[in-house]
């Protein structure tokens, strides 16, 4: 991918899709497991990866990870905590995409404290 808004546009269409694809994934799993809608979802997010790989591309969730400054998300009530909190990784708002194991978008979350003993 040399072409920078080819590699911009893939970006943007694969977190619009992604969005789309978590919304639709929240619907269906509401209804019964024997759905069909649930292999449509399974499908779409295979094709997402398939476009994904074909430009050299991947989708990282950290959702449900411990936090660590080292991640490439950014927390969007990062202001709600203390420097000292141990956090989680509580639900992706947009994913973070790598390329080559560089990274094409930091992605945004949301995190919860870790409670102690839990």
């Amino acid at each position: 991918m040399t072409d920078p808004h080819y590699r911009d546009s893939v970006v943007k269409l694969s977190v619009e899709f992604w969005r789309l694809l978590r919304s639709y994934e929240r619907v269906i799993a509401t209804l019964p497991p024997d759905n069909k809608l649930l292999s449509v979802a399974r499908n779409a997010g295979r094709k997402l990866q398939s476009i994904l790989e074909a430009s050299n591309m991947i989708v990282v969730s950290y959702e449900g990870q411990e936090y660590s400054p080292n991640l490439a998300v950014s927390l969007i009530n990062s202001d709600e905590f203390e420097a000292t909190d141990s956090l989680r990784i509580s639900q992706m708002i947009e994913p973070t995409l790598m390329s080559s194991g560089e990274v094409v978008l930091i992605g945004k979350a949301i995190a919860v404290k870790i409670q102690a003993g839990i």
